[in-house]
Order: C-alpha cells, then structure tokens, then sequence
C-alpha cells in the first residue's frame, strides 16, 4: 500500500477544520447535533474537535503550510484559536446542554469568529482528500 503525502493528510486536516467551523458558526447544526447524538458532551466536543486538527505545538512546527495553507487562512485560524482560547477560560464547570454555552458572554465572539475564519478558508474551499492541490 503506497503511504500518503504529508501533503494530501494536511489538506484531510484543513478539510476537518472547515467541516468544523460550519458547525461553530451555527446554533441550528449545534442543536440538531445534540438532538441526535443525545451521548455526547456537544459544548466539550464543541472545544475539544477544533484542537484534534489545530494546535500551537504543530504551527509552531511548521505543519500548518503552504501549499496547504495562505499565511491568511492561518492568520484567521490563530484569531480563533485565541477565541477558544478564551472560551476554555470561561466554560461554566460542567454542562451538557449547548444551550448553556449560547449563554455565554464569550459566543457571540466566539461565532462571529467561526464564520469569519469559514469565510477566509471558504475562498479556496475544501481541498481533495486524496491528492495533492499544490495551486489551488
């Protein structure tokens, strides 16, 4: 079996952070999500998915680059990574409920962030998740 570029795995992982940002900047796909995975933690999960495929540790390390990445989408994700930064800061002790956290002070930030971060990675949209698009 041949192994993947590093390349094709980058642009899975861009892929996944604009997969989730259409759900961060949506109250209504927050919502149905709960309603049919009554089992998961939606607010946690809400946190927890944006560090599965973006973190400080790999931009440090260079894994979030071009051709994968415009120093744009990258300056728009680091302004959302400081909003869940905040939000982390500022979850209540334990709730359940997405409801709650559209309570929060911080989610009008939080959402307007999401959609202005979608939007910049939407200029591309979403790359193959099978081969390289070195010049998208």
């Amino acid at each position: 079996m041949e192994k993947e570029s590093d390349i094709v795995i980058s642009q899975r992982i861009r892929n996944h952070l604009i997969e989730y940002l259409e759900y961060a900047c949506s109250e209504e796909r927050l919502l149905e999500y709960q309603k049919n995975a009554p089992i998961a933690q939606v607010p946690i999960e809400l946190i927890e998915q944006w560090s599965d495929s973006f973190d400080m540790d790999g931009y440090v390390k260079g894994w979030y680059s071009p051709p994968t990445y415009t120093e744009e989408e990258l300056q728009a994700a680091l302004a959302f990574e400081a909003i869940i930064n905040y939000a982390c800061k500022n979850l209540p002790n334990i709730t359940y409920d997405i409801n709650e956290i559209f309570k929060m002070p911080w989610w009008p930030l939080f959402k307007k962030q999401a959609k202005i971060t979608l939007s910049v990675f939407m200029k591309r949209g979403k790359l193959s998740n099978d081969t390289e698009e070195l010049n998208k």
